[in-house]
């Protein structure tokens, strides 16, 4: 049951299906966020533009983020919701991706 499972578990769980899909998201700043910028060859420094997942401890996704340089992007998740109008500025790859990503939860 999914709603029994730890924050960590729900964090292995999207990760593992994302893999799945060919979308390989690396650790990022802690062990709660994680960056995708297309490429399954990310060693150690993701490079522009990628996407930006921030769980909570729980497991949840407290924020999800386009970005495109040291100081800018677009929000496209906080919670309680998306930003509707940013996600239809995302290529069309990453605006797949959210649409993936936002059918699975």
């Amino acid at each position: 049951m999914a709603g029994s499972l730890t924050g960590p578990a729900r964090i292995r769980n999207f990760i593992e299906r994302e893999r799945r899909a060919g979308r390989y998201w690396v650790q990022y700043d802690d062990v709660f966020s994680f960056a995708y910028n297309g490429s399954a060859n990310i060693i150690r420094y993701v490079s522009y533009p990628f996407l930006y997942i921030k769980f909570s401890h729980q497991g949840t996704a407290l924020l999800i983020s386009y970005i495109t340089g040291l100081s800018s992007g677009l929000n496209l998740y906080q919670l309680p919701g998306w930003n509707r109008d940013n996600v239809r500025q995302l290529p069309a790859s990453m605006r797949h991706i959210i649409g993936d990503i936002h059918h699975s939860w």
